[in-house]
């Protein structure tokens, strides 16, 4: 695992080496993929990277619920450029692309490594079915939640659509990864509460602002 985490760094994401070891310890303690995970780094530090590296490196799909359409857009058209399998489900998503996603997601061994859809879709009844159907195949991963705060009432962002999320965690019994910029610990209690996280390990970065990879 050692190797390959260093390795896929600087091949597929161009850095010899972690940001800080906040970063790497959890990138690692997330591919290990036997806990849940709690992440709190402030924007720019590189939190999107302790899910997207073991995302290349895990067997099938990880799932990331994010409420930012732009924000999702910008992730994975960062990771395609990379050559790394990225998709995105949403309202903006064109029906051909759509359709392709779909019979990615329906083959035995999908080629899709990062899925990215809003706590709006995850909801639905369409998208359980999809989610169903890559789990009894052994092909879901991972659950990200990136922004976690909206889950917390204490936070300022709270959205109430994450609250389904833990319906979702309940039918699929898969290691969960929550990130977040900043939380007090009333929110930080109150996600990893919310989200119905359990044994989980917990990696905190100063509130310091870091240059954006």
């Amino acid at each position: 695992m050692e190797n390959d985490i260093h390795s896929s760094l600087k091949q597929l994401f161009g850095f010899s080496s972690f940001r800080n070891s906040v970063q790497e310890e959890a990138c690692k303690t997330v591919l290990a993929n036997k806990s849940d995970v709690f992440v709190c780094m402030p924007t720019g530090a590189g939190k999107s990277l302790v899910y997207q590296l073991p995302a290349t490196l895990l067997s099938g799909v990880t799932l990331v619920i994010s409420p930012l359409l732009a924000l999702i857009q910008d992730q994975v058209d960062q990771l395609v450029k990379r050559k790394i399998k990225a998709a995105a489900i949403n309202s903006k998503t064109k029906k051909g692309e759509r359709a392709a996603i779909l019979a990615d997601l329906a083959m035995v061994s999908p080629l899709t490594k990062l899925l990215y859809v809003t706590p709006e879709l995850l909801a639905t009844p369409s998208f359980r079915q999809i989610a169903e159907s890559l789990y009894k195949k052994g092909k879901l991963s991972l659950l990200v939640i990136d922004e976690a705060h909206c889950v917390s009432q204490w936070g300022h962002d709270f959205r109430p659509d994450f609250l389904k999320i833990k319906d979702f965690r309940a039918m699929f019994k898969i290691p969960c990864l929550a990130l977040t910029a900043t939380a007090t610990k009333n929110v930080e209690s109150d996600v990893i509460d919310q989200l119905k996280l359990v044994n989980v390990k917990t990696f905190k970065k100063s509130v310091f602002r870091y240059q954006s990879f």
